[in-house]
């Protein structure tokens, strides 16, 4: 059944990600008042009012980090796509220099009709639209979609499409859609082959078709590397296994089979291969395979469970239970100081120097924001209780993050120095 209000489903859906600690938590903090800061390990423990804030705001809606450098956006009830730029230590509404363009996409039965909103400064294209089933109750399978446009390498500006509620807000997110736009008319041409594509029980073809994140449409060259499940048929849980794919011209080859985590990458090594992962008999594996070989190099073993013991940020990935980082591109291993939280989030910046978790305080019960740099060997740890609805974390550059936590009335985004 669809929803009346799909912005109440998604705050409520964001809000689930902490549901396992919240209750729990709660009753825990107010046990923990007289000694707030119970023993962590050696580490800087900070309240909220001593954090090295540069800048502070409140909003409306959630900001969430664009693919362009310093930039954020946000979208309203009326699905305008609003931009702010960080500058001069400051997050600036962007207005003299949005564009926009109205699109009409076929997906599934439906046509969706949205207005996109971008900046483009000449080298790079960054754009976002919305659309929920309250713009246009004619459309009965899908009750929200969000376009991301991108210009690839190879000259091509596409409509990244995704149709899934629960990640509307997320800073990361994959993608069950691709279209290729004009951006002088809107007109749109779809990407990707859709012969033999089946649908869901919604009515909705099936979203596991092919699915893309950013960095696998931008990091192959001229080349699109894709993750589909077409060649199997759902469990009774919804999931089928994911085979990955590179799309070169009008040629869709299967590269690899029984991919997990949605992350390839090409070997930054002399001999190449693709790097990705999956399913091992204790865990999974890290493998790189070759195109000239028949099977290929298992770079990291590691055990447990991917989707819940561990958390990915671009080619790295965090151990949760013991703080261990791993690169995904050579297998190599760094340790977090003082790793004294239980992650639910986890960011390294560009340079691989600097990590931003979130999470529980495993020994003060209190939610924190965690940063160490492995240059200087400092960690750090933020307290505040309404880190407890705390999302979207990210570096902005190598030295300051933000993240986003509501008040219960609104939202406030906050950067600091790490």
């Amino acid at each position: 059944m669809k929803a009346k209000n799909i912005f109440t489903i998604i705050l409520v859906l964001l809000a689930a990600a902490s549901v396992a600690f919240s209750f729990y938590m709660k009753d825990k903090l107010e046990q923990q008042k007289e000694n707030p800061q119970a023993s962590i390990g050696d580490v800087d423990t900070r309240k909220s009012d001593e954090q090295e804030v540069i800048f502070e705001m409140r909003h409306d809606n959630p900001l969430i980090k664009a693919r362009a450098d310093g930039v954020f956006y946000s979208f309203d009830d009326d699905n305008k796509v609003t931009f702010y730029k960080y500058e001069k230590k400051e997050l600036k509404k962007v207005t003299d220099e949005v564009k926009s363009v109205d699109i009409s996409v076929p997906m599934s039965d439906d046509t969706i009709k949205a207005t996109v909103y971008y900046l483009d400064n000449g080298d790079d294209l960054c754009g976002y639209g919305v659309f929920t089933d309250k713009s246009d109750s004619s459309v009965k399978v899908y009750s929200f979609i969000l376009f991301n446009l991108i210009k690839l390498s190879n000259g091509d500006t596409v409509l990244l499409v995704n149709s899934d509620p629960s990640t509307a807000y997320n800073n990361f997110r994959i993608w069950d859609d691709m279209f290729e736009i004009d951006l002088e008319t809107g007109k749109t041409e779809r990407y990707f082959s859709n012969r033999n594509r089946g649908v869901d029980i919604s009515g909705a073809h099936r979203r596991d078709f092919f699915v893309t994140t950013e960095d696998s449409v931008t990091s192959f060259g001229d080349g699109i590397v894709f993750f589909s499940s077409r060649d199997y048929q759902t469990d009774e849980s919804g999931k089928a296994p994911l085979d990955i794919y590179l799309k070169s011209g009008s040629s869709e080859e299967k590269q690899a089979q029984g991919a997990i985590g949605y992350f390839a990458a090409m070997s930054e090594e002399e001999d190449g291969g693709l790097i990705y992962i999956k399913k091992s008999s204790s865990g999974f594996t890290v493998f790189k395979a070759f195109e000239e070989e028949i099977g290929g190099t298992n770079m990291l073993t590691l055990p447990g469970d991917y989707d819940t013991a561990y958390a990915r940020s671009g080619n790295y990935l965090l151990d949760k239970e013991n703080g261990v980082i791993y690169s995904l591109l050579d297998g190599s291993k760094r340790e977090l100081k003082d790793y004294s939280i239980s992650a639910m989030s986890f960011n390294i910046s560009e340079d691989g120097n600097t990590v931003l978790l979130t999470g529980t305080v495993t020994n003060a019960l209190e939610y924190g924001v965690y940063t160490y740099n492995f240059e200087t060997e400092k960690a750090s740890l933020y307290i505040k209780d309404e880190f407890e609805t705390l999302f979207n974390p990210t570096f902005i550059d190598n030295e300051t993050f933000a993240y986003t936590y509501s008040d219960g009335e609104n939202y406030k985004t906050v950067i600091l120095k790490v």
